[in-house]
């Protein structure tokens, strides 16, 4: 059913709810595909979600990469997004060396958060 969504292109700018049922069985591939449709006004792909490290809490574990992470959250960019980037900021694990690493896009988004700490 998702490999054959399509996102109609509509003037019309009323906001748009689109409910993804089951989502559990949806492959991360097709996810990728949905979800690059529904949020065209976002500057850059949302990144690789299989871009991951081994846990060294367990055998076979993986986590999501911190630079992986940063750029999802750069690139949704909600009131979320940025209270959790700034709590990484506080904790040191980004800093102002990071923008430089990134699309200028996000790169940008990242300096308004270094530059505005307290929000």
């Amino acid at each position: 059913v998702l490999a054959s969504f399509n996102v109609r292109e509509e003037k019309d700018p009323t906001p748009r709810v689109i409910l993804l049922d089951e989502c559990g069985m949806v492959s991360s591939r097709d996810m990728q595909a949905f979800l690059e449709k529904v949020r065209p006004q976002e500057p850059l792909k949302t990144p690789d979600v299989t871009e991951s490290e081994e846990y060294p809490g367990g055998p076979g574990l993986r986590v999501i990469s911190l630079a992986a992470l940063v750029q999802i959250k750069l690139t949704a960019f909600r009131d979320k997004d940025r209270m959790h980037l700034r709590d990484l900021i506080e904790v040191g694990l980004i800093n102002a060396d990071w923008p430089a690493r990134l699309a200028p896009e996000l790169g940008q988004r990242l300096r308004e958060l270094l530059n505005t700490p307290e929000g």
